[in-house]
Order: C-alpha cells, then structure tokens, then sequence
C-alpha cells in the first residue's frame, strides 16, 4: 500500500522546519542522499527555492521524510567527520520532550507531552495565528 505524499506547499514548509531546528539530527548532505539527488540540487529546490518542486523530487522527499519520522534511518558519524545513513531492521523514532502555547477556543493553552523529534506537522503558535487571521501575524 503506498501511502499518499505530502502537498508541495507542506513538503517545503516540513522540510524548512526540520533545517531551522537548531540539532536537525541529519545534514543537509545526508537528508538529500536519503532523497537520491545531489545535496546541489536539495539546495536549489528547498533551502534556496530557485528551482520548481517536480513531482518525482516530490514522491522522494516525501518517502524520505516518512522514513526519518518513523525512525527507519539514522545519521551514523564516525571518525574523520565521515557520515552516512543507515537503514534499521527496527524502526526507533527519536523522541523529545515539549512544551509548547497552543491556541484553542477556550483560550491559549500549556501543551506538554513527548512526541516525535521529525514530526513539524503540528503548527507552530505563529503559523496558527497566520490561518486564522489569514496573514502574517
């Protein structure tokens, strides 16, 4: 069953946000090797936005961001600054500690919990307030 891929307009936002994070847990390099493009290439499309978002480039980077939400690969470093990625018989999603101001309709609130170190699906307190104002706050 292959499951659906993100929206371009979502795959760029997800993937902005995994690289704003101060510790991403993966390079720029590595995440585009994940993807099966050339970290060039990764740069122009999505940190640069100087080249359009193909379809293919699409399916890929969506396959790649599932993957690394899941915990299927993980950034192995070893001496001389050599990295790669690895695939792992068992996935272990990287996990952290949150706290975070949600709006709701009772009011802003304290959310705390656990969750996914790669999941940005959440919307962030400004990103919230932007959809409903309908602009930048």
């Amino acid at each position: 069953m292959r499951e659906e891929d993100f929206s371009k307009r979502e795959l760029m936002r997800l993937i902005d946000r995994v690289f704003d994070d101060p510790h991403p847990g993966i390079s720029v390099n590595l995440f585009a090797d994940l993807c099966g493009i050339s970290s060039h290439y990764f740069r122009d499309v999505f940190l640069r936005k100087e080249v359009p978002l193909s379809a293919s480039l699409q399916h890929r980077a969506s396959k790649a961001y599932r993957a690394l939400l899941r915990g299927e690969t993980v950034q192995k470093r070893f001496r001389l600054g050599r990295e790669e990625i690895e695939y792992r018989k068992d996935p272990k999603p990287a996990l952290r500690r949150e706290t975070r101001i949600v709006f709701t309709p009772d009011g802003f609130k304290v959310h705390s919990a656990v969750r996914n170190k790669y999941d940005f699906r959440i919307l962030r307190l400004d990103e919230q307030m932007e959809s409903i104002n309908g602009r930048r706050a």
